[in-house]
């Protein structure tokens, strides 16, 4: 099993997604997650992530327990996720 994970900068949180803290407990421990947020918010720039194995399922379990966005054409779609003063987009994309 392999996937990507994407992190997306976002300039603006849309008025009806929900922003989690990147500590929250279901994410705390993931660490690919936490690297990628982690280099994303540092950069200033989007980052894709190749994850396989072990690591999909965590990112899923993880992932999963937090509030979805639906976006659309001006905003992302996925989990918005704050680290200090930064709010990104995470969304994890799982190949068949």
């Amino acid at each position: 099993m392999e996937g990507y994970l994407e992190i997306e900068i976002v300039d603006e949180v849309p008025d009806d997604a929900t922003v989690v803290d990147a500590n929250n407990e279901t994410i705390r421990n993931v660490t690919v997650v936490q690297r990628a947020i982690e280099n994303a918010t540092t950069t200033e720039q989007n980052v894709t992530v190749h994850v396989t194995g072990e690591q999909v399922l965590e990112v899923e379990e993880g992932l999963g327990e937090l509030p979805w966005y639906s976006g659309g054409r001006e905003n992302p779609s996925g989990n918005y996720i704050r680290k200090n003063d930064r709010v990104v987009a995470v969304y994890l994309k799982v190949l068949a």
